[in-house]
């Protein structure tokens, strides 16, 4: 799994840097690739906050993609400190996210992907789009 923090710019920067230029950071991507399928209930990652963020309704902006050999329509929940917040979908190959209302999280939360089922599939892709609090 890969994190990448990154400006609305694009570069990269540290978390010193990001403190020293708190006007100029305000996304934050938590950006991750499963491989070789599911079970259901099975927590496929899973990430414990630094700081504080908000995601946004639906998680807009965020983006998914699934390659498996035979496309199957698939569930898995968002899950924040082990409650359900939101879901992320896809229906013929394509992905969308369900979350009803903007989703405020703090440092030592836990945010996590969990399958609702037994998903065979080549590999999954998810960047989740929050903005720092």
């Amino acid at each position: 799994m890969t994190v990448t923090l990154r400006s609305e710019k694009g570069s990269e920067l540290s978390f010193a840097e990001m403190d020293a230029n708190f006007t100029e950071v305000r996304n934050i991507e938590f950006a991750f690739f499963v491989t070789e399928g599911a079970a259901s209930g099975e927590t496929v990652w899973s990430y414990v906050l630094t700081r504080g963020v908000t995601f946004p309704a639906n998680f807009d902006a965020s983006q998914a993609s699934l390659n498996a050999a035979v496309m199957v329509d698939c569930v898995f929940s968002i899950r924040l400190d082990g409650d359900e917040a939101g879901t992320l979908s896809f229906v013929g190959g394509v992905a969308t996210f369900d979350l009803a209302a903007s989703l405020d999280a703090s440092a030592g939360n836990t945010l996590s992907l969990v399958s609702t089922d037994d998903y065979e599939f080549t590999s999954l892709s998810v960047t989740l789009r929050a903005t720092r609090n």
